[in-house]
């Protein structure tokens, strides 16, 4: 069988790590802004009286009560601009686009629409909800403001309900309506008012998030430092000359960018057209030129500044394409069109027909098929599927390449001015050199401040010197390494000490580095690479350069500097894999505490939950030891362990410990833990003031880094096509596993494993007499185990509940039970414990995640008025409960929950029903309830593919194989969400691809790839394939007969086949026809998902 070594294509991959510290000496105390009370406190006062007259008057604005007092209702004069609606409610908005931007009869509204309008109706809740949640968090700032003095947290609550209001859908939301976005067709003196109170508040919001933001996630920055001394010690740069520098760039011609990247800025014969739009522009568009004495405008196309081609091109675009669409609803002919919009001049062919697509739109009244007709129409104006080949309009197509070509250009520069403005942050903030100490294997860190350029130097020259002691309680370990990157920024960089330094030494070993008496630019070197890398080796063999950076360590350096390379490529390589070195030197107390004095140190203790096992200091202290049994450590704990064992150094570091890392101070966040049991409490990690060390792991750090950044869609594609070239040259079809993985609403994940045989076939008969066969599969025998069901409820003596805390009670045979899986089964609660899959391990995530889910689509359903129906009723045979919505003039069943009646003993039907009607209620009667954020469902979907993609790698170390998943675009995906907010969608293939990046089993670049599998450009990122999703569902595994009638999957959660030659039944076990493992129309799915996997790889179409 293939193992998974065999495969594997390896990248370098960094990822950040994170633990706790604890601070052992600070003789640098960090000076942490206590608040002043009084100030702070009269800020809050200040600020929720301005916020609460901003509610007061918002409701009064758009909420009148009716005649008979009984209801609010909204304003109709009020109106709303379409822009608004579209950013901040954003689901509400797209799902009534068409009827919100056209009237009845298809003609274009103004940009704005009424409140009050029946095709906004989602309005009314969404205005109350934002009110009372609002109000909240005033509310309960005024209720702190009024504790006694010492009763104050540190203002940690303050910061929960600041935090609370500077949500999006909170301030952010209000404040961009009123900038604008808002106006009454009476009086616009109510909105002048809240206009005037929401911009006096937003700096006060800043001041107060400036001052509680300790208290948040991960708190506020404290010290910046680097294991790399002349990463610290070095001449500061004038980054604000260099970012000035870079700014003017946007202001530079065309034509300048023209001669630098030889991408010519012009304007094709096709769009000669435009000149006369172009002449029209003023001069502010343009660059004057002097001739002479004279000072001149040229209006030319290559003489217009970068930014502003990229303005009127975008603009030009946009008001071309509507102006398009409406000369074709008002009836001009193609000729007419072609005179007054010659950017869309086509064929009569394709002008007829998105004529015929429009009118359709225009007639239609069913949504699905409107969408459908729209991305119908919208393939005509497609200029990068299938490379452009779909679209109807070369003059578009040829003004669209040169709109992009302009767009990427001005997005480097935009990006290296973004660069140098972090650049500069990062460079104030880095104020500390740092080593590793270490004690007892437990881990500390020591920084050392840049107060002066003496003290570095010094502390430097220090500990360099220092030997073995014959007293060893302490080793040290101090770190150096170079890059090409950080080479290229010594010899290239500006305000840079260093090529001053190497000059005299560089010009005497080879001047044809040299132009005149100065070091040549970077773009004057050849432009193959070479004489650039013959540059590199020159400078690294200086002997100033030896002083200066410390070289002589680096073991395999003289090999790089004599070696012959043909790309700059193998020469980073190369150079990135020679250059790394950790010196370690073992020294006393008395030794470590004369660096912490002499030179103003603070030391800090590495502490997490999986490093406590080994810290003979917390053991110690301890009655029961057993509370450091840890068998299962965090991934980045291991990356860190793995960082500092000798098989690492053998490799020369393979796994590095990156230079720089952050020091942030996080506040106890008490206000947030409101409500919680005090056994929750003891236990919660938001209890205390702690510090947090963030840093960064390289792993497979020998290898190329990958950097497609500003890369054109075709070079993405490119780069993944060539990926999965190698990594298909490397796998063995019948040698290797498929995973089929289907994911639905039943069951979240359904697993099918399987292994297919070379040279066995199995035969069938389908209905017209014809006989087929395929390869014989193999049902695997997967050890798994499960929480019997009547011990759900049980707890232990720590008041425990076992569905919710399945981990500690894995080892006990009473609660857990082994079973037989053959190759398929359920992954929706399914958890890895202890090395054992538990398939109902994580039934409370489980749960949670299908009754929000069910809430925030009877939120969304009532917000908008689509549901017809007061009560919430059951359909038995699909076994979901439901309410009515129209559609079609028809009234049909919009499911809302699909009950999962394995779990009955812990939330039953009654119980679902009753909460879920209970809400739908008070939404209608206008009650504050609980809005479910998507957030909120988006971690707990997280946490199921978290459990997935535990028990998949576990798998993928005995059974090594193809991931097979449907391959589903963009749109399928949201249209499944909107139906059921839980579905796992996109996040399942990102944790997945996420976890196989670090085992070098799909390109480094899976997040870019992503966006193109959803837009259905590729097919395959390395070990994850993807299939077509046609009769997936309705395939018979046996014969592949499609049966599209879906009552049995629903009714009995079985496949059945129609052909009566075969009669394949999932639900009778004589009547699987060998397929022992397809016990149900989810397992049946995953079986054809996997087979197709197969199909791909041997035929080598993946």
């Amino acid at each position: 069988m293939q193992k998974m070594r065999d495969c594997k294509i390896p990248f370098e991959l960094r990822k950040t790590i994170r633990f706790n510290l604890q601070p052992k000496i600070l003789k640098r105390p960090h000076e942490l802004t206590e608040n002043d009370n009084d100030s702070l406190t009269e800020q809050i006062a200040k600020f929720t009286n301005e916020y609460e007259f901003v509610i007061q008057n918002l409701e009064r604005l758009v909420f009148f009560t009716s005649e008979d007092g009984q209801k609010k209702e909204l304003r109709k004069k009020v109106y709303v601009k379409h822009a608004w609606l579209r950013n901040y409610t954003k689901t509400e908005f797209y799902d009534g686009k068409d009827c919100i931007l056209y009237n009845k009869n298809g003609i274009k509204r103004s940009n704005q629409i009424s409140i009050a309008d029946n095709n906004v109706k989602f309005l009314e809740n969404y205005f109350t909800n934002w009110i009372n949640e609002n109000n909240e968090c005033v509310q309960k700032l005024q209720r702190y403001l009024e504790r006694p003095e010492y009763k104050q947290k540190r203002f940690s609550e303050f910061a929960y309900w600041i935090q609370k209001v500077l949500k999006r859908s909170n301030f952010e939301a209000i404040f961009e309506l009123f900038n604008s976005n808002i106006q009454h067709k009476s009086s616009d003196k109510d909105i002048s008012a809240i206009k005037k109170e929401l911009v006096a508040i937003k700096p006060l919001l800043k001041s107060l998030t400036n001052e509680l933001l300790p208290s948040q996630s991960l708190g506020v920055e404290i010290e910046r430092a680097s294991f790399n001394y002349y990463t610290v010690n070095k001449k500061p740069r004038n980054y604000s000359e260099e970012i000035k520098n870079k700014e003017q760039e946007k202001n530079k011609k065309l034509f300048s960018f023209n001669k630098q990247s030889k991408k010519m800025f012009i304007l094709d014969n096709k769009i000669k057209f435009l000149k006369e739009d172009i002449r029209q522009l003023n001069d502010d568009y343009f660059v004057e030129e002097i001739f002479s004495k004279e000072k001149k405008v040229i209006k030319d196309f290559n003489h217009l500044k970068i930014s502003k081609a990229y303005k009127f091109l975008k603009e030009y675009k946009a008001n071309e394409k509507s102006r398009f669409y409406e000369l074709l609803e008002s009836g001009k002919t193609s000729e007419e069109i072609k005179a007054e919009c010659p950017l869309f001049e086509c064929s009569d062919k394709n002008f007829n027909k998105i004529k015929d697509l429009t009118n359709r739109i225009e007639r239609t009244k069913d949504e699905d098929l409107r969408e459908n007709l729209k991305e119908e129409r919208g393939k005509h104006f497609d200029v990068v599927g299938e490379e452009g080949n779909m679209c109807s309009f070369d003059k578009y197509k040829k003004f669209c390449a040169l709109f992009q070509k302009i767009a990427m250009q001005l997005g480097r520069v935009k990006a290296n001015v973004k660069s140098l403005e972090k650049e500069k942050i990062d460079a104030e903030r880095l104020q500390s050199w740092a080593v590793i100490l270490e004690k007892d294997n437990q881990k500390y860190i020591l920084t050392i401040p840049r107060d002066s350029w003496g003290n570095l130097r010094e502390a430097k020259w220090f500990i360099d010197s220092l030997q073995n002691e014959s007293s060893t309680e302490w080793k040290l370990h101090s770190f150096e390494s170079l890059t090409l990157r950080a080479l290229d920024k010594l010899c290239f960089g500006s305000d840079n000490t260093f090529s001053l330094a190497i000059k005299g030494e560089l010009k005497i070993k080879n001047s044809v580095f040299f132009d005149g008496e100065k070091i040549k630019r970077k773009d004057q070197f050849s432009k193959d690479g070479l004489e650039l890398i013959r540059f590199y080796q020159t400078v690294l063999e200086l002997e100033t350069t030896r002083k200066t950076l410390a070289i002589e360590n680096f073991k395999g350096l003289a090999e790089v500097i004599e070696k012959d390379y043909e790309n700059k490529e193998d020469f980073e390589k190369d150079l990135k894999k020679a250059c790394y070195y950790k010196k370690t030197v073992l020294i006393s107390e008395q030794t470590k505490n004369e660096i912490i004095e002499k030179y103003q140190g603070n030391l800090y203790k590495i502490i997490s939950y999986d490093l406590e096992k080994d810290d003979h200091e917390d053991i110690a202290k301890l009655d029961n030891k057993k509370e450091f049994n840890r068998n299962n450590l965090e991934t980045h704990t291991k990356y860190w362990l793995y960082f500092w064992t000798r098989e690492n150094a053998k490799s020369n570091y393979h796994v590095r410990l990156n230079p720089e890392f952050r020091i942030n101070f996080v506040e106890e966040r008490t206000g947030e833990l409101e409500g919680k049991q005090l056994g929750a409490l003891n236990k919660n990690r938001k209890k205390n003031n702690k510090f947090l060390l963030s840093t960064t792991i390289t792993l497979w750090a020998h290898e190329k880094n990958i950097d497609l950044a500003f890369k054109t869609t075709d070079e993405i594609s490119g780069f993944i096509d060539s990926y999965n070239k190698k990594f298909n040259q490397k796998i063995k079809p019948f040698d290797i596993y498929y995973y089929g993985l289907d994911r639905g609403k039943r069951e979240l994940l359904t697993l099918g494993l399987f292994k297919f045989s070379e040279t066995e076939k199995v035969q069938y008969i389908m209905e017209n007499g014809v006989v087929g066969e395929y390869n014989k599969p193999e049902f695997i025998d997967i050890a798994a185990y499960q929480i019997k069901p009547e011990k759900y409820l049980e707890k232990n003596d720590k008041g425990r509940v076992v569905y919710k805390s399945a981990s500690e009670f894995v080892e006990d045979s009473d609660v857990v039970e082994k079973i037989s899986i053959k190759s398929c089964f359920d992954m929706s609660c399914a958890k890895l414990i202890k090395d054992k899959i538990i398939i109902n391990g994580d039934i409370a995530t489980y749960l949670e995640l299908k009754l929000v889910s069910a809430l925030r689509k009877i939120y969304e359903g009532t917000t908008r008025g689509k549901f017809m129906s007061d009560n919430i009723c059951f359909d038995a045979e699909k076994g979901a409960l439901f309410l009515n919505i129209k559609n079609k003039g028809e009234l049909k069943n919009e499911y809302l929950y699909f009950y999962d009646d394995r779990f009955k003993n812990i939330l039953s039907l009654e119980k679902i029903k009753e909460e879920l009607q209970n809400y739908y209620d008070a939404l209608r009667e206008k009650k504050a309830v609980e809005i479910i954020e998507i957030n909120r469902i988006n971690n707990l979907r997280d946490a199921l593919c978290a459990n997935a993609v535990g028990i998949l790698s576990y798998l993928q170390k005995r059974y090594f194989g193809m991931m097979c998943f449907e391959n589903l675009n963009l749109e399928n995906k949201n249209k499944r969400i909107s139906e059921f907010a839980g579905f796992l969608a996109s996040r399942i293939e990102w944790k997945l691809l996420q976890k196989f990046q670090t085992l070098s089993l799909v390109p480094p670049i899976y997040k870019q790839a992503m966006t193109l599998q959803s837009n259905g450009k590729i097919n395959q990122l390395g070990i994850v394939a993807y299939i077509n999703t046609e009769g997936t569902s309705s395939e018979c595994p046996h014969c592949g007969t499609k049966n599209s009638d879906k009552s049995d999957k629903w009714h009995s959660h079985a496949y059945k086949c129609k052909n009566t030659h075969c009669n394949f039944d999932s639900s009778d076990k004589t009547k699987r026809r060998g397929l022992v493992g397809l016990d149900n129309s989810d397992s049946v799915a995953a079986y054809n998902i996997a087979k197709r996997g197969l199909q791909k790889v041997v035929e080598g179409t993946v």
